[in-house]
């Protein structure tokens, strides 16, 4: 153990303060890291050249190396190491594995003489995910925010339930009722009784935190602002949808809609959603499915007015169906600065003759940057042209032709039928019905016709020749930043909209947003509120992870984390007593490593043992 000097500033950083932990050093991927253990505050009366003999003489105590200690430590020392000492076991502070492993400085050893043959474990339940949520919950100070919410200790803690819940395991109330009684320690470890919890607490409790929405995303955002020292310069603001089974004669929101899943047989609901560029939700809302996408978005910039609290206001990051004129007008009146896709390709504009900016997207693929003027517009247009994007649009296209020529042959083959379609207004009719089918691809194709006596006798076409410069792998950013702007600069605010598009597929595939089988708005509504906020927490636990290089999906970091159990060990000794041993296993090493990173305990509790004697 050492101690670590901490200098900080206020938040207009005019004063500096300075304040001292207790901390030791740990290897992580290669590297030497510094885990903080306990905070001890000023240490006023301290010279720093006796820090050392105060770290010493804590870890002599801690771990009850009572031979080390040296009769001539000063005695301001030896009462404030025994003042830590005491705070630092009581609440386990130090590292679990160094503390099992010389337990006599907590509880002496003790021996039995068991039959071995009588040894049996029961009631095996999963506890890792569920000991690292709430002790992440703890440290952000979520008990003492649904208090000030006027939820008693009760409440709070069917909160804390249903919240770690759906984070580790996103499921249906009536599912997670049966998982809090069969697969997981969480109850034990809230202090409740899993049987007295039944999902229409979970659909009450459920119900109560989205009527408390603003507050609770309110405090998160301002949370994770100062928490991790961010500042709100870039904001992304896109839209998604979740859809139902069933016909929904209950909901007035859920309706006929664009589904991004292709689902168009479901009525859906839509999720707009604003995030910072490092994917923490700052404002959501949820409208009605066919709410169009871009008039969504005035709403949203009023209430971000109201909830960032920046020197300067943020840049805008959003996607072509959002980015309309209107919109665009909008955000210049507000004095916003944007960044989005061109909704149309540009047509006429000119290009300097230099070299273009070569950027590399997330794959590490190549990108051609180059700005470009347009006298009709005062925005800056940047003309991106990517490779592999090129390749990809030209393999759907050429499947996509491949099906339209399908669909002209079945046509012609049906003019050579006894019983075929000849006649002109229905044969027009077969290929006005093809080009509607397939409108990437129809106008690429000329399409002749011989006609007599008003039927169609023959029907051919032609493939039009594409240049060696096609529209393919091309499109266009546009922004009203200054004209002096970098490529550079432009093409890295708008790939922030990945962040959130992460954010989505995290909700829509790990978090289980979809699909809703809720039948109410009221449930609904709760049912994607309390997604949002697994999410909140997820994204703080994956944040501090990505820093040290571990860039796990949640799924994995679960998968690692439910290695953790904990278990009732039971066996008979010489006495015919039988014992009752409740024990939680040792974190694996990857496990111990994502604890060490996050600061978390890696022990909910030691050791539970009863004494029963037989009849």
């Amino acid at each position: 153990m050492f101690i670590k000097k901490i200098i900080k500033k206020d938040r207009l950083g005019n004063n500096k303060y300075t304040h001292y932990r207790l901390c030791e050093s740990y290897r992580l991927s290669g590297k030497v890291r510094h885990r903080s253990i306990y905070n001890l505050g000023k240490l006023e009366g301290l010279d720093e050249r006796e820090h050392k003999l105060l770290s010493d003489r804590i870890e002599d105590i801690v771990f009850g190396n009572s031979e080390l200690i040296f009769n001539d430590i000063p005695i301001k020392i030896e009462k404030e190491a025994q003042h830590f000492a005491r705070l630092i076991i009581k609440e386990r502070a130090v590292d679990t594995l160094k503390l099992s492993n010389t337990d006599h400085a907590v509880k002496e050893a003790e021996y039995h003489q068991v039959d071995i043959n009588s040894l049996e474990n029961r009631t095996v339940r999963e506890i890792g995910a569920e000991w690292a949520v709430k002790q992440t919950m703890d440290k952000i100070g979520v008990a003492e925010l649904l208090g000030s919410l006027g939820m008693d200790e009760k409440e709070i803690n069917l909160s804390y339930i249903n919240w770690i819940s759906r984070t580790v395991k996103p499921q249906s109330e009536l599912a997670t009722e049966a998982w809090l009684n069969r697969n997981t320690g969480l109850c034990e470890l809230m202090g409740v009784e899993a049987k007295k919890i039944h999902r229409q607490q979970l659909y009450f409790i459920s119900r109560k935190l989205y009527q408390n929405k603003s507050a609770i995303e309110k405090y998160f955002s301002e949370k994770t602002r100062d928490l991790f020292k961010l500042e709100d310069k870039i904001i992304l603001y896109d839209l998604t949808n979740s859809y139902f089974e069933g016909r929904m004669l209950k909901s007035k929101k859920a309706k006929f809609g664009r589904s991004k899943e292709k689902r168009n047989d479901c009525r859906i609901m839509v999720l707009a959603l604003v995030t910072d560029s490092e994917g923490f939700i700052r404002y959501s809302n949820i409208y009605q499915g066919n709410m169009s996408d871009c008039k969504t978005l005035a709403a949203t910039i009023e209430e971000l007015e109201k909830n960032t609290h920046t020197r300067h206001k943020p840049t805008i990051v959003i996607d072509a169906g959002i980015a309309s004129e209107e919109n665009l007008k909008m955000l210049k009146n507000k004095q916003y600065q944007y960044v989005c896709v061109s909704r149309s390709a540009i047509k006429e504009y000119s290009m300097e003759p230099v070299a273009p900016f070569i950027a590399y997207d997330r794959n590490n693929e190549k990108i051609e940057l180059k700005k470009i003027k347009q006298e009709k517009n005062e925005d800056l247009y940047l003309y991106v042209k990517s490779p592999s994007k090129q390749l990809k649009e030209a393999s759907i296209e050429e499947k996509l032709s491949e099906r339209y020529e399908q669909g002209l042959e079945a046509i012609k083959e049906s003019l050579a039928k006894k019983s075929g379609i000849k006649t002109v207004e229905k044969v027009y009719e077969r290929i006005g019905r093809l080009k509607a089918k397939y409108p990437r691809v129809s106008n690429i194709f000329n399409i002749t016709t011989n006609q007599e006596d008003g039927k169609v006798s023959l029907l051919s076409w032609t493939k039009k020749q594409r240049g060696t410069e096609n529209e393919n792998g091309i499109y266009f950013i546009r922004t009203n930043y200054i004209k002096e702007t970098e490529e550079q600069l432009i093409w890295e605010t708008y790939n922030c909209i990945r962040e959130i598009e992460s954010t989505f597929r995290c909700l829509k595939t790990e978090l289980c947003i979809r699909p809703n089988y809720h039948q109410k708005d009221e449930n609904i509504e709760a049912h994607i509120h309390l997604g949002l906020l697994a999410y909140q927490i997820v994204s703080i636990i994956r944040y501090q992870l990505k820093a040290v290089n571990i860039k796990d999906s949640w799924k994995n970091l679960l998968s690692k984390m439910n290695t953790q159990k904990i278990m009732t060990t039971s066996f008979i000794d010489k006495q015919q007593r039988k014992i009752h041993v409740r024990n939680c296993s040792v974190p694996e090493t990857e496990l111990m490593e994502i604890y060490q990173v996050l600061k978390l305990k890696p022990m909910p509790f030691y050791r539970k043992k009863s004494v029963v004697p037989q009849q």
